[in-house]
C-alpha cells in the first residue's frame, strides 16, 4: 500500500521541519486526474507527501473535491493514509471536509474495519492538523482497542500506542478509563522495548492529560527510562 508510519515531535506537538526544501508546484499546475479510485486518491496523496511536493492552492481545492467523491467508499487504510499525507504536507482542509473524513473513519471503526495502525496514524494526523473530532468520535475510534491487556499488547505496537497517547495529549481529550488501560498495556506489556521517542511521546501525552497511571505502570515506565539512560550514559554494553 506504500503506507508509512511517522513518529511525531513529543515536546512541541508540531510537525518536524523537513530536512529538504519542499518542491512547490507552479501556480499553473494541472488539474487533478479524474476517475481516481479511493485507493488511487490515497496513494497519490501519500506520494505527494513523501516527495514533499506542495501543490498550489487551486490544485489542492480541486484535489479535495476528488477525495470527497471517494470518501464514502474509502477503506481504513485509505482514510488514515490520506489524513497522514495532509498532515505531512501541513495542509489543513476546511472544517466541514475534516468532519466528513472523521465521520467516515468513525463509521469504519463501528464496522470493525479500522486496524490499530490505521487508528494510530489517523489520530496522529488529526492532532497535527489540530482538528478535534469530538469526544464521541474519539470514543468510537478507540473502541477498536482490544478489551484485554494481553490482546492489546499483541495488537498495538508500542509506536502506535505512543502516537495515540501523544495525539490525545495534543487534543487534550482523555479517553475512557478502559481505553487508557489498554493503551498503557500495549506500551508496557509489549515484547519490544520502547525507543526514546516512544517513551517521550507517552510521558508527554500522560502529562498533558494529567493522567496518573497505576503504580505497576509507573514502575514499568521508570524501568524503561532507566534502561534508556543506561544506554545513553554507558552504551549498549550497560545492558
Amino acid at each position: 500500500q506504500g503506507y508509512m508510519a511517522s513518529s511525531p515531535s513529543a515536546v512541541s506537538g508540531s510537525l518536524a521541519s523537513p530536512s529538504l526544501a519542499p518542491a512547490p508546484l507552479p501556480d499553473a499546475s494541472p488539474s487533478p486526474p479524474s476517475g481516481c479510485s479511493s485507493q488511487d486518491v490515497s496513494l497519490i496523496s501519500w506520494a505527494m507527501a513523501v516527495l514533499r511536493v506542495h501543490p498550489s492552492p487551486p490544485f489542492m481545492a480541486q484535489w479535495l473535491q476528488v477525495c470527497s467523491s471517494q470518501m464514502s467508499i474509502m477503506s481504513g487504510v485509505d482514510v488514515a493514509q490520506l489524513a497522514w499525507a495532509l498532515a505531512k504536507l501541513q495542509y489543513r482542509p476546511p472544517v466541514a471536509w475534516m468532519q466528513a473524513m472523521a465521520g467516515r473513519a468513525a463509521q469504519l471503526a463501528k464496522q470493525k474495519q479500522l486496524k490499530p495502525r490505521d487508528t494510530a496514524n489517523l489520530l496522529w494526523a488529526l492532532a497535527n492538523l489540530r482538528f478535534d473530532p469530538g469526544a464521541a468520535a474519539l470514543d468510537t475510534l478507540l473502541s477498536t482497542l482490544p478489551s484485554e491487556p494481553h490482546t492489546a499488547a499483541a495488537a498495538y505496537k508500542p509506536m502506535d500506542a505512543a502516537n495515540v497517547l501523544w495525539a490525545l495529549g495534543v487534543l487534550q481529550r482523555k479517553p475512557a478509563p478502559v481505553a487508557m488501560q489498554m493503551l498503557l498495556a500495549a506500551v508496557c506489556d509489549g515484547p519490544s522495548p520502547l525507543s526514546q521517542q516512544e517513551l517521550s511521546n507517552i510521558l508527554w501525552g500522560l502529562a498533558r492529560l494529567n493522567y496518573a497511571p497505576s503504580l505497576p505502570t509507573q514502575r514499568a515506565l521508570v524501568a524503561q527510562l532507566h534502561r534508556l539512560l543506561s544506554i545513553s550514559i554507558m552504551g549498549p554494553s550497560a545492558l
